[in-house]
């Protein structure tokens, strides 16, 4: 929770993150899988949590701490999960239709 928490900051840097998630090595482990998996396609393996946070951003990184919190929540059925992931992307799509319109508006 106390990187959920670091990770939702506002004011949170790169450096503020990497100790807190080190700390956390069932975390570490995870962001790190995710980071060299196939999904980002890297030609070298990371093998540090800073250069991990700064490759996929924090953007990134705050929906995924979010989703890896509900996806361990043992008080919910699994489709909750699934419905809060679904809800997210639907929700970036209209995020981006949104600014691309407002940058482009139809005359």
């Amino acid at each position: 929770m106390r990187s959920l928490a670091a990770t939702m900051d506002a004011q949170t840097s790169f450096h503020l993150l990497d100790p807190i998630i080190s700390q956390d090595v069932g975390l570490s482990y995870k962001l790190l899988r995710l980071v060299n998996s196939g999904y980002y396609s890297l030609a070298d393996q990371v093998k540090s949590i800073q250069q991990a946070i700064a490759l996929i951003g924090l953007q990134q990184l705050r929906s995924w701490m979010l989703l890896l919190v509900m996806a361990t929540a043992d008080d919910k059925p699994h489709e909750l999960t699934a419905v809060a992931f679904n809800g997210q992307k639907y929700a970036k799509c209209l995020a981006r239709h949104w600014a691309s319109n407002m940058q482009n508006p139809i005359s």
